[in-house]
């Protein structure tokens, strides 16, 4: 009898229900795949987009887009949809015109799906792929064919910008668009501050995109980009170790039955933290404000209830998704970060282990308005290490949807895999 390779192996770890993308090899130009956007179409195809590279940061680095038309029984190759030539992966400029961490938006009257995402385009303040502009394509056949790109969309800057204007930005967006009360869509970003590669060293901070206009105008060169909270500075949480620095990254966002926003976020205080806009984004904070500062606190420890314990997390992505009207879950790591065996938050080979859901449901009485219940084991890759960076984490940036009476979840397993998971059991 033939034994399956550890590739396959390793493929099945997370018990899968979909197997949208393996690799040909644990290491090579298409071994690093992650931040898995997914989309349904209105003929009711599926879509998911991604960025891949031989690692994360390598001057390989782009975005791709893969297909099926039969609720992902099969799937089309990734197809490449940007990043840098062959000749600019080498000599001086070798690492710039990554293209990296795309997301859809859809334009259901337009017969439109839009995909927005982080061009390099010669010039780094930070890292390379994550200064960059808002780069946007569209496509009129649910994913076939794609426009040429697009550049227009300027965004506006924060006070952490380089102070160069004609410096892009350092950012990135993890997560699918969502819809505003107002039917807006708007999709976060996390905005970092100028001079460092090192994302955990400088200040980080949650910003939002508005596309006003992107429901209606089909003139793409027309489309109108707001981008909040209104200011200088965006969602700040304090780092634990460094004075007036802010640490505040990758955060989801559901919207609440009674209009308002709410927002989950990844910080290195050991748990999640979370905030709310009453004004469709314009400005995020809570009814609470600190009596020693001289400004509203804008996030706030996300806790199971108002008195609950905390929601333990380390520094990892860890998102909201709305499944129902008042009913939402929430992936994380369910743990503090300094679990036996870790030196630190950010020690990814040791406290990224295990992936658990916890469904949550919206209560108007309360402080904070979604209250948590029990949490249940989702996931784990056994701690076994895999690929270039040697992750143990078997849910990476994972995005939802749902398509008919069907809950999908879409993940990368250890940042290798492209994978999706029934969410069906383990929802209330």
């Amino acid at each position: 009898m033939t034994m399956p390779d550890q590739s396959t192996v390793e493929l099945k770890r997370t018990q899968p229900d979909c197997v949208v993308f393996h690799p040909r090899a644990e290491c090579g130009p298409e071994a690093e795949n992650q931040q898995i956007i997914g989309q349904v179409t209105r003929s009711g195809h599926w879509l998911l987009t991604w960025t891949q590279a031989t690692h994360e940061n390598h001057p390989d680095q782009h975005v791709v887009v893969s297909r099926s038309e039969d609720q992902g029984a099969t799937w089309s190759a990734p197809q490449w949809i940007d990043g840098a030539t062959p000749t600019q992966m080498s000599g001086p400029e070798r690492g710039k015109y990554q293209a990296s961490w795309p997301f859809f938006v859809e334009a259901p009257d337009l017969g439109r799906i839009y995909i927005f995402y982080n061009k390099n385009i010669g010039r780094t303040d930070a890292r390379d792929d994550t200064t960059g502009i808002l780069r946007f394509r569209y496509s009129e056949d649910e994913g076939h064919r794609w426009s040429a790109p697009f550049d227009d969309l300027a965004i506006r800057r924060g006070a952490i910008n380089h102070p160069d204007p004609t410096m892009p930005t350092n950012w990135v967006a993890c997560f699918q668009s969502f819809s505003a009360p107002d039917g807006v869509p708007m999709a976060s970003f996390t905005r970092w501050g100028s001079g460092s590669p090192h994302l955990l060293n400088v200040n980080s901070e949650v910003w939002f995109w508005r596309f006003e206009n992107i429901l209606t105008e089909r003139d793409p060169a027309k489309l109108r980009l707001t981008t909040w909270p209104e200011g200088a500075t965006g969602i700040e949480v304090p780092h634990p170790l460094r004075m007036k620095q802010s640490l505040a990254q990758e955060a989801m966002t559901v919207p609440l039955p009674d209009g308002r926003l709410f927002t989950v976020m990844r910080t290195l205080q050991g748990c999640l933290f979370w905030s709310m806009s009453t004004d469709q984004g314009r400005s995020w904070a809570s009814h609470w404000t600190d009596q020693d500062e001289t400004k509203p606190l804008t996030a706030f420890p996300l806790r199971y209830s108002d008195d609950g314990p905390l929601v333990h997390s380390p520094i990892v992505c860890c998102p909201i998704f709305c499944y129902a009207p008042g009913k939402y879950c929430l992936i994380y790591f369910n743990n503090d970060g300094y679990i036996p065996g870790a030196r630190h938050p950010t020690d990814y080979q040791v406290n990224r282990r295990d992936v658990w859901i916890v469904c949550g449901h919206y209560d108007a009485a309360a402080a904070q308005p979604i209250v948590f219940g029990e949490p249940q084991r989702f996931a784990t890759a056994d701690g076994v290490k895999w690929g270039h960076y040697q992750r143990i984490e078997p849910v990476c940036y994972p995005s939802y949807f749902r398509d008919g009476d069907e809950h999908w979840l879409w993940y990368s397993d250890r940042k290798h895999f492209v994978l999706g998971k029934k969410l069906n059991d383990y929802l209330d």
